[in-house]
């Protein structure tokens, strides 16, 4: 199960494998059945022997995720107000209603400073399982197993620190 609560508060079902075959499987389209059902089609790239490949099953309805901001402060700091600090903590619940324990992942991104006058902080979160998911600088997950009907929460907070004449976007 994954869930990207930044973008929508569902999970899904996710199943990763490793192609161990001999020969190159030939890139194509394939069918995604979930039991019985047709979830729908995904595009495989050619595969080569070792390599991982990722599908999502669709929403996930027994996993109940919550994404909520606890923080949300900003101020002027420095001599004469010279600096401005934001600081946001955001509460990430994910609940498992299956009768059975459940992998999670949950997938956020945060803030990358791209000009060294800006200063970010992720002091306060709770620590990440995997930082730079997939590669991506900025982009963390938390994994667990929950068992049946338990609940995790995850915090993530951040500080940003910049001159009052820059304009960072996306904090």
């Amino acid at each position: 199960m994954r869930a990207v609560p930044q973008e929508a508060a569902r999970a899904f079902v996710m199943a990763e494998f490793t192609y161990e075959g001999e020969g190159i499987v030939p890139e194509g389209r394939v069918d995604l059945h979930r039991g019985p059902h047709f979830v729908g089609a995904a595009s495989v790239p050619a595969l080569r022997p070792g390599e991982t490949v990722t599908w999502a099953f669709g929403p996930d309805d027994q996993v109940d995720v919550g994404y909520e901001i606890d923080r949300d402060f900003k101020e002027r700091t420095g001599l004469f107000g010279g600096r401005r600090r934001i600081e946001r903590r955001y509460r990430i619940r994910v609940t498992n209603r299956h009768p059975d324990p459940l992998e999670a992942e949950v997938v956020v991104r945060t803030p990358v400073s791209r000009d060294e006058r800006l200063e970010v902080s992720l002091e306060g979160s709770t620590p990440p399982d995997v930082e730079e998911f997939q590669g991506l600088p900025g982009v963390v997950a938390w994994r667990r197993t929950l068992g049946p009907g338990k609940e995790e929460i995850f915090v993530l907070r951040y500080a940003a620190s910049f001159p009052k004449d820059l304009r960072p976007s996306g904090l």
